[in-house]
This record gives C-alpha cells, sequence and structure tokens, in this order.
C-alpha cells in the first residue's frame, strides 16, 4: 500500500560543488555506493540499501540551537546516467529529493572530476518563517564540509618528497 503525500511547506534547495583529483568513472562509482557515504558525511547516522529494490532507508542527526535533531526517510534511486548523474526523491519519511552530478575535468596533468551535489527538502510551513534563516546558513556549510570530506577521502594521497642527496 502506497501512502499519499501532502505538501504542506516551503521547499529549500542547495548546491555545493567540488573537483576532486580522479578519474569520473571512479567518483560515480563511490557516490553509487549510499551505504559508503558515512564515510565522508558525519551528520549520516545510517544509511541501508532495500535488497533488489531502488529504495534505501536513511537517518541523518545533527546536534544545532541546543538540540540533537534526528530525521529519516525511505528515497527511491532514480535510474542514473552513468557517470553523469545520480538521482533520488523520498517516498517516505522527511520530503526531500537531490542529484549529484559528475563533470570529467578538461585535460590536465591528471584526471579530475567536478561534482555537483543539489539537495532539496521541505520545511513545514510552521517552521519556516523561523528555521529558513537558520537552514539557509547551516545546511550549505554542512553539504560543503562533506564535499570537501569526500575530496580527501577519495584522492590518493601526494607522493612522499624525494630523499635528501
Amino acid at each position: 500500500m502506497r501512502r499519499a503525500r501532502v505538501t504542506c511547506g516551503t521547499w529549500l534547495e542547495h548546491t555545493t560543488e567540488v573537483t576532486v583529483g580522479i578519474p569520473v568513472e571512479r567518483a560515480f562509482e563511490m557516490w553509487k555506493d549510499p551505504e559508503g557515504m558515512p564515510q565522508w558525511m558525519p551528520w549520516l547516522r545510517s544509511v541501508r540499501v532495500v535488497p533488489g529494490t531502488p529504495l534505501s532507508e536513511w537517518c541523518i542527526g545533527y546536534d544545532a540551537f541546543g538540540q540533537s535533531w534526528t530525521f529519516s526517510w525511505t528515497s527511491r534511486l532514480l535510474p542514473p546516467l552513468p557517470n553523469k548523474k545520480i538521482a533520488w526523491v523520498s517516498v517516505d519519511g522527511l520530503p526531500n529529493r537531490g542529484a549529484v552530478r559528475f563533470e570529467r575535468v578538461p585535460a590536465g596533468p591528471t584526471p579530475a572530476t567536478r561534482i555537483a551535489m543539489t539537495v532539496s527538502y521541505e520545511l513545514p510551513d510552521a517552521l519556516a518563517r523561523f528555521g529558513k534563516p537558520a537552514l539557509d546558513s547551516l545546511v550549505p556549510s554542512i553539504l560543503q564540509g562533506d564535499m570537501d570530506r569526500f575530496k580527501a577521502f577519495a584522492e590518493p594521497p601526494p607522493p612522499p618528497p624525494p630523499p635528501d642527496p
């Protein structure tokens, strides 16, 4: 049985990006595994892919404003565009949707990929007046931190300096 979703809120959207020194194919593969995302997104408490389905169960947690906030939802992964885009939409719980886009950086000395993540979520109208200003500054900084942690996680370490003669 499918639950109907009634929307009665304000949708907020944030986009962040980073350029990572790895091939686009490698970046895409890493983002295609949602269960691995908590390695670079510490606010993700858990992600569980529902076997044999395009569904996954998500739980996030964040401490802010003297409170501990936890939200959960079930998402449906939309058909991906290999090495180009991964997108999702929530089907239950916290209303949200988003996409991660991958773009090969033109010729350079090493392979690189520009990754842009867009996340949209619904804020109930009762909270929009007070919550929107805070979230408009808080969420982009969290997402940019996630992108920067992904870069540090994904890129190979720099080679050691040559030994002194």
